[in-house]
């Protein structure tokens, strides 16, 4: 399990009495502690929160929908990666918290018993950083594309038996450079979004989350969360035809995260 909270930097996360360096192993606590656990079967899971001002407003809320993402992916006996997508994602570090596995297992294989755990587990030891990463604020606006370009060296690295889950925090606001801002100007024609798609297909902002034969699972939380009707249609129509221009499969998406048919028990 390994937690990294700046970049270049060493960050320590007690688990179980056990201090983990940054860069260690999540097999490493199996050997530290004791632990009874198993290998990870649930689904890996990258979650990208969004940090700039626009959605300081609901950061609260986001709070609450990363700590069900956590827990979700803990009773799943899951693997979560998580990072804010600041303005530059692809030229920092990257994941704030990376591969951590939840494994732990109940008493005498009682599986009711090892969800439990898991989940206790996350809250206790995965949550307040979490917690701190999606409540960040950032001055340079965020880097939405690039949080799923990163989601892509992690989801198709996957194992095969692995299910792929994306989940992203944020109101949807991508601002272009030749002047087009998402919530200010959105493209209101099936003709404008597909144009503009296509510009960001070709300058490489488009990732591809087909993995092969594996889909990746989106759920999209706080997109257009803005009063005007026809501003809000329009974000939500371009998002859901960049996540179909990236191969994923889109399974919810809305002002509020609903997880409807995430992998679990």
């Amino acid at each position: 399990m390994t937690l990294e909270h700046t970049p270049r930097r060493v960050a320590t996360l007690v688990v179980v009495g056990a201090a983990l360096l940054a860069g260690t192993g999540c097999n490493a606590i199996n050997e530290l502690t004791g632990t009874a656990r198993q290998q990870p079967t649930g689904p890996v899971v990258t979650l990208i929160a969004d940090p700039s001002g626009s959605t300081k407003r609901w950061r609260p809320q986001f709070q609450q929908d990363a700590r069900a993402v956590l827990e979700a992916t803990a009773e799943s006996n899951g693997t979560l990666w998580a990072l804010a997508a600041s303005g530059n994602t692809l030229g920092e570090a990257g994941w704030q918290i990376r591969d951590v596995e939840f494994t732990a297992t109940g008493a005498g294989g009682n599986e009711t018993l090892a969800r439990a755990a898991r989940v206790e587990e996350a809250r206790r030891e995965v949550a307040p950083t979490l917690q701190t990463l999606v409540g960040r604020d950032t001055t340079g606006g965020s880097d939405l594309l690039g949080g799923l370009a990163q989601a892509r060296g992690v989801l198709c690295d996957a194992a095969p038996d692995r299910e792929r889950v994306l989940v992203m925090l944020s109101d949807g606001a991508i601002r272009i450079e030749d002047g087009v801002d998402l919530y200010a100007r959105p493209p209101l024609s099936d003709r404008a979004r597909t144009r503009l798609i296509a510009r960001l297909r070709d300058s490489g902002e488009i990732p591809d989350l087909s993995c092969g034969d594996e889909r990746v699972r989106v759920y999209l939380g706080g997109i257009g969360r803005v009063s005007n009707r026809q501003t809000a249609k329009a974000v939500l129509d371009l998002w859901r035809d960049i996540i179909a221009a990236t191969g994923a499969e889109l399974v919810t998406m809305g002002s509020r995260l609903r997880l409807a048919g995430f992998p679990g028990p």
